[in-house]
């Protein structure tokens, strides 16, 4: 009903039950809204005000309509960090779905690997989560780029005052989901409960193979700031996860082949 009362109007998209106004200027802004607001008033059509939001576009910069945020529950903190960042941005496109499903959209990230795992890589050269991930947002029509992090100031300072208890069901949704298919995917690994556990053993033996690990569950440095062996993984760092202590690139098994060797099962 709200789409054929607001039918032609300039500026005024409907999505469902949600209704979208922009202007170039708030001027032309208020003027689009005031004519919107008269014609749902007319109509008999209730508006719910904790559900309203404004914004507008002023001198060519974008303006907040909306903030959210959550922790990490304990689990996804031992994420690999690729696979932190992948989550965020994919919990965020969850949290705004309504508003986003059926147009076109940019999403804004400092973390670089994101445009390939999220964008052209092959779904089944990633790791199992990020494939999850990807095939979450395959749903939407989006474009990612890349802005670094210094452009992000809102989301940095957002990030260091996290809100604490605040997952809604939509959130365990997509973590319920998330972890059965992981789950499928290391149940079908080529290996023994018995050799699963001493590959544990001997990743975590090994001083490359255990700070390997240990930099993708926190952040990879720069290349300089590698010691030589470590450099040897440094290329293929966003293809590197952490799931059960297991060492994984994509969905293939890395065991201990040599000292301060790997090599795919």
């Amino acid at each position: 009903m709200v789409t054929e009362v607001t039918e032609g109007l300039d500026g005024v998209f409907c999505h469902i039950d949600d209704v979208l106004v922009c202007g170039r200027s708030q001027e032309q802004h208020n003027m689009r809204l005031h004519e919107v607001l008269g014609k749902i008033e007319n109509a008999g059509i209730t508006l719910n005000i904790e559900k309203c939001a404004l914004s507008q576009r002023e001198d060519e910069v974008w303006r907040p309509v909306d903030y959210a945020s959550r922790s990490l529950t304990l689990v996804e903190q031992r994420y690999a960090q690729v696979e932190k960042e992948a989550l965020g941005l994919t919990w965020a496109c969850e949290r705004f779905r309504d508003f986003l499903i059926g147009g076109h959209f940019e999403i804004e990230t400092d973390h670089k690997p994101l445009l390939s795992l999220l964008g052209a890589q092959a779904l089944d050269a990633l790791p199992p989560r990020i494939q999850r991930f990807r095939m979450r947002l395959m749903r939407y029509s989006c474009q990612i780029s890349h802005v670094p992090g210094k452009s992000l100031w809102t989301a940095d300072t957002l990030s260091r005052a996290p809100l604490r208890n605040n997952a809604a069901s939509a959130d365990d949704e997509l973590m319920e989901s998330t972890n059965i298919y992981v789950d499928s995917v290391m149940e079908q690994l080529p290996a023994s409960a018995s050799y699963l556990d001493s590959l544990r053993e001997h990743l975590k033996a090994d001083s490359v193979c255990s700070s390997v690990m240990r930099m993708c569950q926190d952040r990879w440095p720069e290349f300089s700031c590698c010691n030589r062996h470590e450099k040897l993984y440094w290329g293929e760092c966003a293809f590197l996860t952490v799931p059960d202590r297991l060492l994984l690139k994509g969905t293939r098994l890395l065991r201990v082949k040599k000292r301060h060797s790997l090599q795919a099962v």
